[in-house]
């Protein structure tokens, strides 16, 4: 998921610089490249506020995710590290973000990152070793529900085992 949100930002700012051309249509002085290696410098930053954000810990407390799952959390990543971006820079005077760039890295990391997210989370799904073993408690009537509701849904990444139930009494 981390390599996910590195991608998603990389592109979403190669993209940018794309559509915007050259840095002598900013405000910045910096050359293309000069502005490639500031930015990645910053990647350490936005995987630092992505865990400050929770975007590594849902996975193993919630077993299936949407893509609706991922937007918000995304979205709140990308806006704080695009306004630390900017305000920090305009606070050392080291760089004068241009606005329309900075709207259109922020859109367009949001759909990235997002897309990065999903994609890496159904490669992994098909892994192997996600799968988490199950054992249901109980042989019953809810037993057998739970485990037909986990069997429908292989996105869970859950492998039933078996059920446990209590033995008769001798």
């Amino acid at each position: 998921l981390a390599a996910a949100v590195l991608l998603g930002l990389l592109l979403a700012f190669l993209v940018a610089m794309l559509i915007f051309g050259s840095p002598a249509t900013t405000t910045n002085e910096f050359s293309a490249a000069a502005e490639l290696g500031v930015f990645a410098a910053t990647l350490p930053g936005w995987l630092l506020l992505a865990r400050l954000h929770g975007l590594y810990d849902r996975d193993e407390r919630h077993a299936g995710h949407s893509t609706v799952d991922e937007v918000i959390p995304v979205a709140t990543l990308v806006t704080v590290g695009s306004w630390l971006l900017y305000a920090v820079s305009a606070l050392i005077r080291f760089a004068y973000p241009y606005p329309p760039k900075l709207v259109t890295f922020w859109g367009l990391a949001i759909a990235l990152v997002v897309a990065g997210r999903v994609g890496a989370r159904a490669f992994c799904r098909r892994r192997p070793g996600y799968l988490q073993n199950l054992v249901v408690v109980g042989a019953g009537d809810t037993g057998l529900l739970v485990a037909r509701k986990l069997e429908d849904h292989p996105e869970y990444g859950v492998h039933l085992v078996g059920f446990v139930e209590e033995g008769a009494e001798a």
